[in-house]
C-alpha cells in the first residue's frame, strides 16, 4: 500500500468529532460571559450580612454549642471589623442598620452613632432603657438591645457601656448616689447582652460616671433628660482575646474624642 495512503488512514484517525469545535467555542464563551459578570459585581457588604443572617435562622444552623477550644475557621464577616483595620463606617453603618430592624427604630428615638478613630459610639437616651431613678430595663428596650447584641456577637470589638446621669442627687437604700445608679444602669445592658450565650464576658467593661460628663448643662429639664444616657463604645483592640484569657486594663483603647 502506497505510504501517502497510510498517512491518510493515520490523519483520519486522529481527527476530532465535529462537534467538539462548538463545544470548546461554547465553553470558552462561558467563561468568558463569567469572568466579565464577576469583574462588574460588587459585594454588597451590608447586604450580605443580612441575608447571612437570615439564612443562618431558616437552616438551623445558628444552634447553640459549648466549645472549648478556638473554632479553626474563617467568620468571613466578623473579618471585614478585625484589627489592625478598624472600618469605623462599616460598623457604624452595620449598628445603624440594626438600630432600623428594632421596633420603633425607624424614628431613632434620638439614637445616635458617632464614628471615631479609634470606636463608634452609640448614645441611647436614659428614658429609652430606663425609668427616672431606676437601673431596671423596660421591656419595649429589650428588642433594640437584642440587635445590637446581634451586632456585638458578629464582631471582635471589645465595648465599654457607660452609664450617666444628671445632677439630681438620689438617696435611695439601693442606689445612695448617682455613682451607684449609674454603674448599674451600664451594668443592666451587659448583663442582657450576656443573656445569650457566645459572646465572651471579658469583652465588657462597665463604667458609670454619674454627672461628671454632661452634654449639656443641667439647668434644665431638657438638658437633663439629655444628659442622663448609656453610651456603648465598640473600641479598636489592640490584640484579639483567646477563650477564657482574663482582660487587662492595658488591652483598652479609649478615644479621646469621646472622653
Amino acid at each position: 500500500m502506497p505510504a501517502d495512503k497510510y498517512m491518510d488512514i493515520e490523519k483520519a484517525g486522529d481527527e476530532a468529532p465535529a462537534w467538539i469545535t462548538t463545544f470548546a467555542d461554547l465553553m470558552s464563551l462561558l467563561l468568558c460571559f463569567f469572568v466579565l459578570m464577576l469583574s462588574f459585581s460588587e459585594t454588597d457588604r451590608q447586604m450580605f450580612k443580612v441575608l447571612s443572617g437570615s439564612l443562618r435562622e431558616a437552616f438551623g444552623v445558628q444552634r447553640e454549642e459549648r466549645v472549648w477550644d478556638m473554632p479553626k475557621g474563617m467568620n468571613i464577616i466578623s473579618n471585614e471589623f478585625k484589627d489592625p483595620k478598624f472600618l469605623a463606617d462599616e460598623l457604624a453603618n452595620e449598628i445603624r442598620s440594626a438600630i432600623r430592624m428594632a421596633p420603633g427604630g425607624e424614628e431613632g428615638a434620638q439614637i445616635e452613632v458617632e464614628e471615631g478613630e479609634m470606636s463608634v459610639k452609640v448614645t441611647l437616651p436614659g428614658h429609652v432603657l430606663f425609668d427616672l431613678g431606676s437601673a431596671h430595663l423596660k421591656e419595649e428596650a429589650l428588642p433594640l438591645l437584642d440587635e445590637l447584641r446581634n451586632v456585638i456577637q458578629e464582631t471582635p470589638n471589645r465595648i465599654i457601656v457607660t452609664g450617666h446621669t444628671d445632677d439630681l442627687p438620689i438617696r435611695t437604700e439601693q442606689y445612695p448616689s448617682n455613682w451607684e445608679l449609674s454603674a448599674a444602669r451600664a451594668g443592666s445592658v451587659i448583663r442582657h447582652f450576656l443573656t445569650k450565650e457566645g459572646i465572651e464576658p471579658t469583652r465588657f467593661l462597665a463604667v458609670g460616671m454619674a454627672d461628671t460628663l454632661p452634654r449639656v448643662p443641667n439647668d434644665s429639664a431638657v438638658n437633663r433628660a439629655q444628659n442622663r444616657r448609656v453610651e456603648i463604645a465598640f473600641q479598636k483592640s489592640m490584640k484579639s482575646l483567646e477563650p477564657g484569657e482574663k482582660q487587662g486594663t492595658e488591652a483598652w483603647v479609649f478615644d479621646p474624642i469621646f472622653q
